[in-house]
């Protein structure tokens, strides 16, 4: 029954993200008195390369603090600009282009002043998704991973330019990655719990 109710959920999560699938995420960009949501992805749109145009954008707008992942750190602290593409050919060129932005910080950009930074661009992923991503973030930095990133909601691991990509989905796979423990490892750490045990 648990496993049942476990499938269901993940089911049902997967069909949450299908429905994002034409979507993205702009964090790290000042709120403006009289901002027009739609100029700000143009005009970081022609940062990158990326020609979009008001044809181009179903809808674009803040999203409310309370729904904004870690609200409060320095890279959360201004509400996340939310867009929705009519053409996912354009969606993706946008996406896929989203390192060129790491050129830039938002007063260059005329988005920010004082050279605030952090200005990225991401997948719009359920809150399911955002929080098992935050696991491998933490897997990332305790394991010394390169690169992570999402694609349709797929989360991708890579230790460095040398090794293979590993195409993550749940737990038990990003489990698998931990380092396995030699058996003198193993041994030594079973014989110091168990002579650690009250007589």
């Amino acid at each position: 029954m648990k496993k049942e109710i476990s499938d269901l959920r993940s089911a049902i999560d997967e069909q949450a993200q299908y429905t994002r699938r034409d979507c993205l995420e702009i964090r790290g960009v000042p709120v403006t008195t009289g901002e027009d949501t739609n100029v700000i992805v143009e005009k970081i749109g022609a940062l990158i390369d990326v020609d979009i145009n008001d044809t181009d954008i179903s809808i674009s707008h803040r999203i409310p603090s309370s729904n904004d992942g870690a609200s409060g750190s320095t890279s959360f602290r201004h509400p996340a600009i939310a867009v929705k593409f009519t053409n996912r050919k354009n969606r993706d060129l946008f996406y896929k282009a989203r390192s060129k932005l790491k050129s830039y910080n938002t007063s260059e950009i005329g988005l920010g002043r004082n050279g605030e930074s952090n200005t990225f661009i991401q997948e719009s992923l359920t809150e399911a998704k955002r929080n098992f991503f935050k696991s491998c973030l933490k897997f990332r930095k305790d394991q010394k991973y390169k690169f992570i990133w999402t694609y349709y909601g797929v989360i991708y691991l890579r230790r460095n330019e040398h090794t293979p990509t590993s195409r993550i989905t749940s737990v038990r796979e990003l489990e698998k990655l931990q380092p396995r423990q030699s058996t003198s490892e193993s041994t030594s750490t079973t014989t110091t719990e168990v002579s650690s045990q009250p007589s």
